[in-house]
């Protein structure tokens, strides 16, 4: 997936899913997954569902536990792979978030990254990585409102398979 393909950028709508709010905890943990009764669960609690072409924003608090406690020298939260039929079947588009989107480890020894891996390559999906959710998920907790339009545009590099990016989220 060559990020000349979206170098026009990406208008869409999103939709924010704040796994860490529903679980009840300030961040996921290094190795947490998120699997599709995870995903469900976080729309059901937001009043909101996940439709064809829509963003998938997920907040871990990933972000705010780096800023806290700093990086763990190994390991991640993210999606589980299992959640890729799920996420085939509604269609989405781009994933973001604050953390890389791949738990990690992936609960399958030998294969990392397996959203990546699949989720790009065989889905054609754009991952936006390591993002700050934390404003987001304020001013939709505030709102009660979890969707909005969410407009991102890459730097304009050749051949390149990604960009820094500056989303936008528009209530």
């Amino acid at each position: 997936l060559n990020i000349d393909t979206a170098q026009n950028g990406i208008i869409t709508r999103g939709v924010m899913l704040d796994i860490a709010k529903v679980r009840g905890v300030e961040w996921l943990e290094a190795g947490d997954g998120v699997f599709t009764e995870d995903l469900e669960a976080a729309e059901k609690a937001q009043g909101v569902r996940l439709e064809e072409g829509d963003a998938l924003i997920l907040r871990l608090g990933w972000y705010k536990r780096r800023l806290e406690k700093g990086a763990p020298e190994s390991g991640r939260p993210g999606l589980h792979a299992e959640t890729l039929p799920w996420l085939k079947e509604r269609g989405i588009s781009v994933i973001g978030g604050d953390a890389s989107q791949d738990a990690d480890p992936s609960g399958y020894p030998g294969i990392g990254l397996p959203v990546h891996r699949v989720g790009i390559v065989g889905m054609g999906l754009w991952l936006i990585d390591a993002g700050n959710c934390e404003e987001l998920a304020k001013v939709c907790e505030r709102l009660n409102r979890y969707a909005f339009m969410f407009v991102v545009a890459p730097l304009r590099f050749k051949n390149a398979t990604g960009s820094p990016t500056n989303p936008l989220a528009i209530f």
